[in-house]
């Protein structure tokens, strides 16, 4: 990439060749974006040190410091700077002197527009040829240092669906000198587990990779063919296969199996699978993808194997699961509370898709949806807002993630029926508390206690105080005391039994006791609670 402002800096004690120099020369012609002028090797230092100039023209006879000191100051202070001697003696040794301290040429003065222009072009293409160069050093310097990456990117890329990614790729390719065309027979080889990409897997990316090649020459899985590598972002590791003439790829299926039997053992304690896809060429990798992946998605199990496409992988057993007939049931099961039947009929449905369906991924996303269904109607049901079921430890990704395989589905169903487990404990404990305030009304003249209630509802005191706290907001010794105290202004204001008597009825054998509770509650005494109403029911039948 050239550069635009490439600054030149002219240096002679004489004003009239500076300014012939300026008005005879067409510096924007050669390149050069900036150019200024100074009298002496002083002034030039001074402009220098504000903004350093690219090429520096200077005549070597002038007062003070010369044009060869002032060489030899800018090329220590400055060595990228371009040095242009300018004299009007033919000197050899003010050549030599020049030539020393790294001039890039000598002009004899008066020099012709012409020929200081030839310099200037010249100056100019080599700091542009010199600026390339370093870009393509630290370019190299950059694909060294990330060689990895660079690599697995541009491999990847061959996979995209994108044409313009793809070709990308191969031009990449062809600069390193590796022999792949759209036209070339390939095969590819994923190595998965789901280990890879955890944080507390024990191996790192590369340390996979450095196993997964001493596999494949365990195999003998080399010579003729090249291999070329990348990890999806799905931390499948991937391998792609051809020959350097573009034909077809010698790979036998006992190698294959052969190098998974060398991978598991050295990826042990990780659980590994190998696909391996048909062969096609280049422009049609994305078929053989498609199939490679399509048969990870049906490995719901995740069962550790060595499947290649055409053969082990499309030998699974025949046939759809019927998922309508047990979705009514369950829907019936989980009303009734027979949660241990509903889960053991939903682990029995899941091993059949294991075991015998043809299209397991697609059963296995059908079951999540029906059992989602279910679970979220049963909780609807129960005014349960489904947002306050999921925590940190479970989250609402990871449950909608859920229908990826079988593990993931088996701790959806034990969190949703953990969560059925609370709400209904949640309901038999609310059912408790109305009961027990049912129990108080119809004890009201009895002299009940907190223990008496407790042992009404089958619950230990110290248990059912704090649930009726929870459930109330209201101490259940407070509730008995106001439950009996409403009873006595009932009876204070609708009846002529004597407060002694109300006292008895509600329970009370001591009546100043009862007085002294009433009046903590009303603020006056029963006698002058019964007064009070009486007065404005006098009032009210008057207006």
């Amino acid at each position: 990439m050239h550069r635009d402002n490439i600054r030149l800096l002219f240096v002679d004690d004489q004003k009239s060749v500076r300014e012939g120099m300026a008005a005879g020369v067409h510096f924007r012609d050669c390149g050069i974006s900036d150019c200024r002028m100074a009298a002496s090797g002083a002034e030039a230092l001074q402009i220098m040190s504000r903004m350093p100039a690219d090429i520096l023209f200077m005549d070597i006879e002038m007062p003070g410091m010369n044009g060869l000191e002032l060489n030899r100051l800018v090329q220590m202070k400055y060595p990228d700077t371009v040095r242009v001697m300018l004299t009007s003696h033919a000197s050899f040794d003010y050549a030599q002197e020049s030539l020393k301290y790294g001039c890039f040429d000598y002009l004899l003065q008066p020099a012709e527009p012409e020929t200081v222009e030839d310099c200037l072009r010249r100056a100019v293409q080599f700091i542009r040829k010199r600026d390339s160069s370093r870009e393509l050093m630290q370019y190299a310097s950059l694909v060294r240092q990330n060689e990895y990456e660079i690599m697995n990117h541009t491999i990847l890329n061959l996979l995209s669906l994108r044409d313009e990614d793809r070709d990308a790729s191969l031009e990449l390719l062809h600069r390193f000198e590796i022999p792949l065309e759209l036209s070339s027979a390939i095969r590819v080889l994923y190595v998965v587990s789901d280990d890879f990409g955890k944080e507390e897997a024990s191996l790192a990316e590369k340390e996979i990779w450095k196993r997964i090649k001493q596999s494949l020459e365990e195999a003998k899985i080399g010579y003729p063919l090249e291999i070329l590598h990348t990890v999806d972002s799905s931390h499948a590791f991937i391998c792609l296969l051809f020959t350097a003439d573009g034909k077809t790829v010698p790979l036998e299926p006992a190698q294959i199996c052969r190098f998974y039997e060398k991978i598991r053992e050295k990826a042990a304690p990780m659980n590994v699978s190998v696909y391996a896809g048909r062969e096609s060429d280049l422009c049609a990798i994305r078929d053989q993808v498609r199939e490679v992946t399509n048969a990870i998605h049906e490995n719901i199990a995740h069962r550790s194997g060595c499947y290649i496409i055409g053969e082990e992988v499309q030998a699974q057993a025949s046939g759809t699961v019927d998922l309508s007939e047990s979705v009514k049931r369950w829907e019936k099961m989980i009303s009734a509370e027979q949660k241990k039947i509903l889960e053991s009929e939903i682990e029995a449905y899941i091993t059949r898709i294991v075991n015998e369906s043809s299209s397991k991924f697609k059963d296995l996303c059908e079951l999540h949806q029906q059992l989602t269904y279910i679970f979220l109607l049963y909780f609807y049901q129960n005014n349960i807002d489904t947002a306050d079921l999921f925590t940190k430890e479970y989250t609402y990704q990871e449950y909608m993630d859920s229908f990826k395989d079988v593990e993931s589905l088996r701790k959806e169903v034990r969190f949703m029926l953990d969560a059925v487990d609370r709400i209904e404990a949640k309901n038999s404990e609310a059912g408790d508390v109305e009961r027990a305030k049912k129990y108080i009304v119809d004890s009201i003249s009895a002299p009940i206690t907190v223990k008496d209630v407790a042992d009404y509802v089958h619950l230990s005191p110290e248990y059912f105080t704090k649930l009726f706290k929870q459930q109330t907001g209201q101490n259940i010794k407070e509730y008995i005391i106001s439950s009996k105290m409403e009873a006595a202004k009932e009876m204070l204001a609708h009846t002529n039994i004597s407060v002694s008597l109300i006292s008895i009825e509600l329970g009370y054998t001591n009546f100043s006791h009862f007085s002294q509770i009433f009046k903590k509650h009303e603020d006056v005494t029963p006698s002058e609670y019964r007064a009070r109403i009486r007065n404005e029911k006098q009032a009210g039948e008057k207006a």
